[in-house]
């Protein structure tokens, strides 16, 4: 929300409209501007005073030092503000009344009264410790599942594998399992203090005593301690064997929320629904298969050395020395903890570090055994997944995805009968689908001129007769027709044909999306300078150097010769003798030679079959190369190839519409696709970019119009903060220019509360 100019700016889709205040029934004007002011800007400054100490000389923001263990804020804790009515009703004003509890009618007005330091802090879940605590609290559950299995499968080899008397005559032995009971407990209490330094409003006493964090685990330390160093008692080591079970269960199986994660797992929209128990199928079968297998194999021999180690003689000379004797008053029980630490600690790194590659092989098994039974499946009665369907069969399959959008059971059964056999009123409607399809690929030149008028549709206007191509009247594609590239993509879009696709909806009910591509500072268009430049160091050995254009020549053969013809005779000479007369006017004449030897290799793969009259793919006065830096850019990582694959949405949807409410006009079709679809590139450095960006980016907007960009404005302002206003602005296509002939003058534009760049930066702004 904010003040906008030269366009609109919105606060929100519940807030009060920009310069008018809602009281019970009273609408008060109050100047543009005051929402940013009394609402965002207050909390902006908190936010920007926690994270920054001030703006250097040149108005960028210090940030704060952050030292090891320090605590940072995030904007994500300002979000968990307004997560659940519970922390909303946490948000208070100065005077410590919550704003839920005011008037619905009054509760916008006191966000500007309200104490963001308190709100902050009481509903945050967790500070941002920069230690290595967040590591172990965060994991616990995993560090206890770990030490607890592994002190299971270390009893069960030693009971199984050691020798009987070797466990018999072991005195310290009661201890190392009590320490093995207890050490889940350890591990999960240790967690419950580290949550007091994490977790805003914690306290230790809060933490200690209440029985569903720290109780339960003091009340095993305290039984451990009656075990070990009181008489012993056969009911004390009862209750203590019954609690430590009790505590491992509740530690690493059953935990306090199993049973709402077990009935909200589903509704997840990441996870497909009923994978609940699959997935707890799958980890019981795969930790299943760890344990017996460590057990059986790495532990028995891990149990079968702890004998044979206990009686090396180094062990017991190093327990003979005066430092150790002074530490110890024995020798036995030094010499058994050296065994442990030596043995069974290297054991718990395995059993830890296995995990994974357990896990890669119980993908790798389901995976496989899913896959084969998807490839038995296809090969049943009426199924045929992962198939190509025959290209015969290809006109009704489509028509059956892309036109079964009936409701009405009457017209239902009527499109069902129209599709086996297909009837000349669907073919028409997919034939002038097929062929835009198929137009579009021309234009990328990946096919001629001459396939495209084979694999196209004759006669698709009305009162003409319809012809199928001999694409869809013979059982194979001839080999003679099209590029790889076009029968990769006909034969990928066959096996979608054999796919199980939801049925479809009319274009005017279709849910809506946008496209959102962030873009920093690469490459927009294809330069010259990076067609023909050689990159030194490109090649290695001594080869010499290649420029772009010379290995697009290599790659794109076939593609380079349809390019060519399309374009025509004339534009391929223009374009060409330019790039020779500019390489040689730069100095390079053996670049301009190569290109000359490029040309007229060309020339003589392309003899004939030349359309008389190319797509105008740029101006030749103005910049001769651009159909070239145009076909460079759709087969190099560029923006251009990103933005032009994105934007083939809206060419499909006026397609489809065309097809489906034909009465429409195009002014129509443009007004419902518009509201359907939208394609935003972020462009980050839009306001700073150098004439060459500047230049490129008018190139997408020429070819795609409808394209938005987005944007940051800085406009210096000394009595601003840091010297500057920021302003979100958004242009496309359709804007006019701004004065200084460069840029698109925004048609929104609202200003922003300070310095837009908070957190941690990129990783902050991708989350």
């Amino acid at each position: 929300g904010g003040a906008a100019s030269g366009g609109a700016g919105a606060a929100g889709p519940s807030a009060p409209d920009e310069g008018e205040a809602v009281g019970s029934n009273v609408r008060q004007t109050e100047p543009p501007g005051s929402y940013l002011r009394r609402y965002v800007l207050p909390l902006y400054a908190h936010f920007f005073d926690c994270n920054f100490q001030g703006f250097d000389n040149s108005g960028n923001p210090i940030e704060r030092p952050v030292e090891a263990g320090g605590s940072r804020i995030n904007y994500d804790d300002w979000n968990e503000m307004f997560w659940t009515p519970d922390r909303v009703r946490r948000i208070v004003r100065a005077d410590g009344v919550p704003i839920i509890d005011l008037a619905s009618e009054e509760r916008w007005r006191a966000l500007a009264d309200v104490d963001w330091a308190t709100s902050l802090y009481e509903c945050k879940r967790h500070n941002e410790e920069h230690s290595w605590l967040n590591c172990f609290v965060g994991y616990t559950r995993i560090w206890t599942y770990h030490l607890a299995s592994f002190y299971l499968l270390m009893l069960l080899a030693l009971r199984l594998f050691a020798t009987r008397e070797a466990v018999e005559e072991e005195e310290a032995s009661t201890l190392f399992i009590y320490l093995g009971l207890l050490t889940p407990g350890l591990v999960q209490l240790c967690s419950e203090l580290g949550k007091v330094r994490l977790k805003p409003g914690t306290t230790l006493a809060q933490t200690i005593f209440k029985p569903s964090k720290g109780l339960p685990y003091l009340i095993q330390i305290g039984l451990f301690v009656g075990v070990i160093f009181l008489p012993r008692d056969e009911y004390m080591t009862l209750s203590f064997d019954i609690w430590s079970a009790i505590v491992i269960t509740r530690t690493t199986i059953v935990t306090p929320n199993f049973a709402t994660k077990a009935s909200s797992f589903d509704n997840f929209v990441f996870e497909p629904r009923g994978t609940f128990w699959p997935m707890v199928a799958f980890w019981a079968a795969t930790l299943g298969a760890k344990m017996v297998t460590e057990t059986g194999v790495l532990l028995r021999a891990v149990a079968i050395a702890t004998v044979r180690i206990e009686r090396f003689a180094a062990f017991e000379a190093l327990a003979q020395t005066s430092l150790f004797s002074e530490l110890t008053t024995s020798r036995l029980l030094l010499s058994r903890a050296l065994q442990q630490v030596t043995v069974w600690v290297a054991a718990l790194l395995v059993h830890c570090s296995s995990t994974y590659y357990w896990y890669i092989l119980a993908v790798t098994a389901v995976g496989t055994a899913r896959g084969l039974y998807i490839l038995r499946m296809s090969g049943a009665p009426g199924r045929r997944i992962g198939r190509m369907r025959p290209l015969t069969e290809l006109p009704g399959a489509c028509a059956q995805h892309l036109f079964n959008y009936h409701a009405d059971p009457e017209a239902q059964r009527a499109f069902d009968a129209s599709v086996r056999p297909l009837s000349p009123v669907l073919e028409r409607k997919f034939a002038k689908l097929w062929n835009a399809v198929v137009y579009s690929m021309y234009e990328s030149d990946i096919i001629s001129r001459t396939d495209w008028l084979k694999v196209s549709y004759a006669g698709v206007f009305e009162g003409e007769r319809l012809s199928r191509p001999e694409l869809f009247t013979k059982a194979k594609l001839a080999d003679d027709v099209g590029t790889p590239e076009f029968r990769r993509r006909l034969a990928f879009f066959a096996r979608t044909m054999e796919m199980s696709v939801p049925k479809p909806v009319p274009v005017e009910a279709m849910p809506t999306f946008s496209v959102l591509i962030p873009h920093y500072g690469e490459t927009i268009v294809t330069s010259e300078q990076d067609l023909f430049t050689p990159e030194k160091g490109a090649v290695a050995g001594d080869e010499e150097p290649e420029a772009l254009i010379s290995l697009l020549i290599e790659y794109f053969p076939g593609e380079l010769k349809n390019f060519r013809r399309r374009i025509g005779e004339g534009r391929w000479k223009v374009i060409w003798s330019t790039v020779s007369g500019g390489l040689e006017a730069q100095g390079d004449v053996k670049a301009a030679r190569r290109v000359k030897r490029m040309s007229q290799e060309m020339a003589d793969n392309t003899k004939g079959n030349f359309s008389s009259n190319g797509d105008p793919m740029g101006d030749l006065d103005r910049d001769p190369l651009l159909a070239l830096r145009k076909w460079a850019s759709m087969r190099t990582q560029s923006l251009y190839r990103t933005v032009h694959g994105m934007m083939q949405y809206e060419r499909a949807l006026d397609f489809l519409l065309s097809v489906q409410q034909p009465h429409l006009s195009e002014s129509e079709r443009a007004d419902v696709i518009n509201s359907k679809f939208s394609c935003v590139v972020s462009m980050q450095r839009y306001h700073h970019f150098s004439p060459d960006f500047l230049k490129a980016t008018e190139i997408l907007l020429e070819d795609f119009p409808h394209l938005q960009i987005a944007y940051i404005e800085e406009v210096l302002d000394p009595s601003a903060p840091g010297g500057r206003h920021y302003f979100s602005c958004l242009v496309d296509g359709h804007c006019p220019m701004a004065k200084d002939g460069m840029h698109r003058k925004p048609r929104l534009r609202v200003q922003l509360p300070g310095y837009p760049i908070l957190g941690d930066g990129k990783g902050d702004n991708q989350n």
